[in-house]
């Protein structure tokens, strides 16, 4: 069947929020209802039931598709009502905050040097960070935050197959992983965890 490229809106019923996204698919009245953080966050308190998904529009091309998602985000700029992080609908740094002054504080600790983070080798994360370094050291979660915890972290099965699809379409070059943490939104870790899980190479 053939795949289609489309723009949709989901909205939940009970607040209200809305949000943009892109999505392929063979059917466009799928389940999926979108990745965004706080549009996830919004499924988890309320219900994939208490959220609507309408197809905006069905479009040639992935290109075409971003385009038009990236004008229904720009235009809704600045609605308190909006879950869309992100001015584009790509993804990327700008995720983490909402604050420009952070986001260029962060970014010019790292050019300078005065930050590593993820620079830093498995090794030298492990001195700096395990046993007693660890802040979770000697804690454990009880067992309503482990429930919490496992039913945030079930995905849906329309974007485990979404996953998989933009794994296999992506080319197998240096930076592969960088570029679907930031498509999908997640770490380089967790791109690796899902890659691992479904026995992605």
């Amino acid at each position: 069947m053939k795949k289609l490229h489309t723009v949709y809106k989901t909205t939940c019923l009970i607040t209200g929020r809305y949000y943009y996204g892109k999505h392929t698919t063979v059917n466009p009245d799928d389940s999926y209802l979108g990745s965004g953080k706080i549009l996830l966050q919004s499924v988890t308190k309320y219900g994939a039931e208490n959220h609507n998904k309408e197809v905006l529009k069905i479009c040639e091309s992935k290109e075409e598709a971003f385009n038009f998602e990236e004008m229904y985000i720009s235009a809704n700029k600045g609605d308190d009502k909006c879950m869309n992080i992100r001015e584009g609908g790509e993804g990327g740094f700008d995720h983490t905050w909402n604050d420009p002054k952070r986001i260029e504080a962060v970014r010019r600790a790292f050019k300078e040097g005065r930050a590593t983070g993820w620079q830093h080798t498995d090794e030298r994360r492990t001195e700096l960070f395990s046993g007693e370094k660890n802040g979770f050291h000697g804690k454990t979660h009880t067992k309503e935050s482990r429930k919490k915890i496992g039913e945030a972290q079930k995905m849906d099965p329309e974007l485990i197959e979404r996953r998989i699809e933009e794994f296999n379409d992506i080319e197998k070059k240096w930076g592969y992983i960088g570029k679907l943490a930031r498509q999908w939104n997640i770490s380089h870790t967790q791109v690796r965890r899902f890659m691992k899980q479904y026995e992605l190479e």
